[in-house]
């Protein structure tokens, strides 16, 4: 999963080195300690500290990348059959998050708009996600699940990128 998870495109514009250096620290990282976390601070604390580590790995050294790539891996990871069931990844899925991007910052906004909720922050590009823009981002993405018709049917955040990958409504 640490290969076939990230690739080129999901770093596009990042300096050189910046795809192996993702899938070398992705290498790294120990499902069972993710998977012993048994409260959402707990996961989210433990992502954090996974979060800073690969930033400081990363040739840019950019928290968004790192974030984007951590969740695109974790969501990978719940995805398989095998990873799943070998680590008891069902606890999880609440507190996973959508990997976040211009897409689908694009679409949350749209959507929040769409449903009468406060408009997120100008999002500054993945190269300017912040902890905190990260954070907001999450919470739409959260808000979205109670009260957009087509995203209760995803039951948790990180199933939206499904269907925000086309952006049909940030298109018009």
């Amino acid at each position: 999963m640490a290969e076939t998870s990230v690739g080129a495109s999901t770093v596009r514009g990042r300096a050189a080195g910046t795809v192996q250096a993702v899938r070398d620290f992705l290498k790294t990282v120990d499902l069972k300690l993710v998977c012993q976390c048994t409260t959402d601070n707990d996961f989210h604390s433990h992502l954090d500290k996974l979060t800073i580590n690969l930033q400081n790995k990363l040739p840019g050294k950019e928290c968004g990348i790192a974030r984007k790539c951590l969740n695109i891996f974790l969501r990978g990871v719940f995805y398989d059959r095998y990873l799943y069931e070998r680590f008891g990844l069902q606890h999880l899925e609440p507190w996973l998050e959508i990997p976040l991007d211009n897409h689908v910052a694009n679409e949350l906004s749209a959507r929040s708009t769409k449903c009468g909720l406060e408009k997120p922050t100008s999002f500054p590009g993945i190269i300017g996600v912040t902890p905190e823009i990260n954070e907001e981002y999450q919470k739409l993405a959260n808000q979205l699940l109670e009260n957009d018709t087509e995203c209760k049917e995803f039951k948790s955040r990180v199933h939206l990128d499904l269907l925000f990958w086309r952006g049909t409504l940030a298109q018009g």
